[in-house]
């Protein structure tokens, strides 16, 4: 770990030829957004079950493997519909289908409906089904039972995937998750390893976890870890978003930071090479009433070694919904703050955009590619979490339905929320 020291107010001058007008791109973006010319919609209105009392839902991520017609791409299925229940004046997180295994699911549009061509749970190494429970009591929420009463047990092995990527190289499949590790599958779902936090590997205690990641990364909001990965078309470099701010150096900070950090790994080596920063919109510019900390990031897409395609979204939904779009980063001229804990003592997540830029660092340069708002007009939904690139100017991108379960307290109510994909067809390039 680097303690940067070189906490320099840079003369106004400099701050404004230098580091202001990336710095400018970093945070507004382009004021106008590609428009689709066509928009055609997909719905998985019979979902089949995927345990007892639990349908195929739940839509993570999507990537489009480049081999597979333009009408296939793959989801992945996260942990489960989970709720909060308070049982002798604690707030405790319940898991009502612990035996959730998590699951690639290969998916098909035809006409206007998606249609599930094969959902494979992935396996641990031994070849034991993984589980959807938290890791690590010192990182984790801890798992009850449906009533709050039964306390589960911690799995190091357990996985809740947001995000899934394709290797060319390796004809592999990568997810990221929110306990905070990237983790690489076969394509019949078997786990081959887990690159983690540095120091979280010896907590784990598993011998496919590699602590190779920056520890900082271990201080992500409980749930809200890495959201989005993808990997570039030659299979060279692998990026990954945090969904949040990271706590640093506490709680209040890093729900009121506008940072968000995009990670970089070599895939040759498993080596991180990269750490960026991503500037979420600001919450307290919209009319309606939005937390800084829902400002999440919720899928990523590569494009090459130095752009990326970012889906950011605001936790509102129908008409009080802001932020459903698709911004084109290009990382060429961010700073890369990797082994830069602080500087001078000031997380990278306590600074605003000027003080970022009087401190030499500059964000990811943002550009609106397309706001999924205006292209799918009365889009409702909140959770906007997959996005796939199928060539330049197509798009595919999905929402999570939940598994069209609400949950309040012990009680559970089918919301008969389908989950709908979109394609999205430009007249020109996106990149």
């Amino acid at each position: 770990m680097v303690n940067a020291q070189r906490a320099f107010p840079a003369p106004v001058a400099s701050i404004l030829s230098v580091f202001l007008v990336p710095l400018l791109l970093a945070v507004a973006g382009a004021t106008q957004a590609a428009a689709p010319v066509n928009v055609h919609a997909y719905a998985h209105d019979n979902p089949g079950w995927i345990v007892p009392g639990l349908h195929v839902g739940g839509f993570s991520g999507l990537v489009h493997v480049p081999s597979d017609p333009p009408n296939v791409a793959y989801t992945i299925m996260d942990r489960g519909p989970n709720g909060q229940v308070t049982v002798d004046g604690e707030s405790r997180r319940t898991f009502p289908f612990p035996d959730l295994a998590p699951t690639l699911v290969k998916l098909k549009f035809v006409g206007h409906r998606v249609e599930v061509l094969q959902a494979i749970p992935i396996r641990r190494p031994d070849g034991q089904f993984a589980s959807v429970l938290p890791n690590l009591e010192s990182q984790d929420e801890t798992p009850w039972d449906a009533n709050g009463l039964l306390r589960l047990p911690f799995d190091p092995e357990g996985l809740d995937p947001e995000g899934i990527a394709y290797d060319p190289v390796t004809d592999t499949f990568w997810l990221c998750e929110e306990y905070m590790s990237l983790a690489q599958v076969r394509r019949d779902g078997t786990l081959l390893k887990r690159l983690v936090p540095a120091g979280i590997e010896a907590q784990l205690g598993v011998p496919y976890a590699r602590g190779v990641l920056s520890p900082w990364l271990a201080a992500r909001p409980q749930n809200r870890g890495f959201e989005g990965v993808g990997i570039t078309p030659d299979g060279r470099y692998l990026f990954a978003a945090v969904q949040g701010g990271l706590l640093l150096p506490d709680k209040a900070t890093g729900n009121a930071s506008r940072v968000r950090r995009l990670v970089k790994v070599d895939l040759a080596t498993d080596t991180q090479v990269g750490e960026y920063l991503y500037l979420a919109e600001e919450a307290s510019s919209f009319e309606v009433p939005i937390a800084q900390a829902d400002m999440s990031l919720s899928d990523l897409a590569a494009i090459d070694e130095n752009r990326v395609l970012v889906l950011e979204r605001d936790k509102n939904a129908g008409a009080s919904a802001r932020v459903k779009r698709v911004y084109a980063v290009d990382l060429a001229l961010a700073t890369n703050v990797l082994g830069i804990a602080d500087i001078a003592g000031a997380s990278l997540e306590s600074m605003d955009a000027l003080t970022l830029a009087a401190n030499g660092i500059r964000p990811g340069a943002k550009s609106l590619a397309v706001d999924l708002l205006q292209a799918i007009p009365g889009f409702p939904y909140e959770k906007t979490e997959g996005l796939a690139v199928v060539d330049a100017k197509t798009l595919l991108v999905c929402h999570d339905n939940d598994y069209a379960i609400a949950i309040d307290g012990t009680t559970r109510t089918d919301t008969g929320e389908v989950s709908h994909s979109y394609r999205l067809k430009f007249s020109q390039r996106l990149f």
